[in-house]
């Protein structure tokens, strides 16, 4: 009976022998998937084992929400996000200053303190503006040349310097476009945060390099425009333009079809333009038919066509 008692006692301790092997088995596999890539050992030929480093943290980030969404995202000024919700990264040792601008509403501005967090979270409801002041903003523009042509939203607004232009919305985008021929064209984009006129000072720079058009018409006496402004009337020979700019060139006679085109010179070329213009005409057509034909079939109707003065 003592054999047998002693035998059942070494057969428990080598259950509980392989039972903790295996429970050490398995936390060693566990600890292996997460940590084992990160600390694989190399070789670097020596002989020597080298332990790799664990890989730095994922950087700090931010994200971003407002409403309603779609908002520009700027930190510290400068554009990070074109439109929420966004994530960012973003320094959680320092003080940030994030603004978030959508058009009709007031921009507004958050600030961001420093955080032991990796990964925070910050939203803003954007105030719309006030209906009454959405079409009142006003731009005034300096231009030299004074006779420069002032486009907003590509539109003309006039060529007189100063220049004025209203009824503008504010807190959507638009844009400014100044141009002269012989002159580098001007583009600023702006949005208007509030009523008080904002200014544009803009000396256009005269472009570097030049090149000849020469334009004829048939018939002849065309006006020609190149980028909204008359040059003179056809023909024309050798007149000074820009070169490595576009020029949209229009021809324009009564009576005639206006006809466009985009060429670019390269610097000191020569180009000329030759060009038939068309005739404007109206259609008509005989509103009773001329009957029928031998087989039965309807005759067409006739058609008659009026040059326009």
């Amino acid at each position: 009976p003592i054999l047998e008692q002693n035998a059942a006692v070494r057969a428990r301790n080598r259950s509980h022998l392989y039972l903790a092997i295996a429970v050490l088995a398995i936390a060693a596999s566990v600890a292996w998937t997460f940590v084992g890539p990160d600390l694989m050992a190399s070789t670097d030929g020596s002989g020597e084992t080298a332990v790799q480093p664990v890989e730095a943290l994922e950087e700090p980030r931010l994200l971003v929400v407002s409403e309603p969404p779609g908002a520009t995202i700027f930190v510290d000024g400068v554009l990070r996000a074109e439109q929420t919700p966004a994530e960012i990264p973003l320094d959680n040792e320092v003080t940030s200053r994030v603004r978030l601008e959508a058009a009709g509403f007031a921009p507004q501005v958050l600030t961001v303190s420093p955080s032991q967090s990796r990964v925070r979270y910050v939203s803003a409801a954007l105030a719309p503006l006030a209906r009454e002041s959405r079409g009142a903003g006003t731009i005034r523009v300096l231009a030299e040349p004074d006779d420069a042509l002032v486009f907003v939203d590509d539109i003309l607004r006039g060529s007189a310097s100063p220049l004025t232009v209203g009824e503008l919305t504010i807190g959507s985008p638009h844009e400014l476009r100044v141009q002269r021929e012989g002159y580098d064209i001007r583009r600023y984009q702006f949005t208007l945060n509030s009523t008080s006129p904002e200014v544009f000072d803009i000396q256009l720079p005269e472009a570097m390099a030049s090149g000849t058009l020469s334009v004829v018409t048939e018939p002849a006496g065309a006006e020609v425009t190149i980028n909204g402004q008359s040059v003179g009337i056809t023909p024309l020979e050798e007149m000074p333009v820009s070169s490595n700019v576009d020029l949209d060139v229009s021809l324009t006679l009564a009576g005639y079809q206006v006809y466009h085109t985009t060429m670019r010179l390269e610097e000191g070329g020569r180009e000329s333009l030759t060009q038939q213009l068309e005739r404007r005409v109206r259609a008509s057509s005989n509103s009773a038919s001329s009957g029928t034909t031998d087989d039965g079939q309807e005759a067409a109707q006739e058609s008659t066509y009026e040059l326009l003065p």
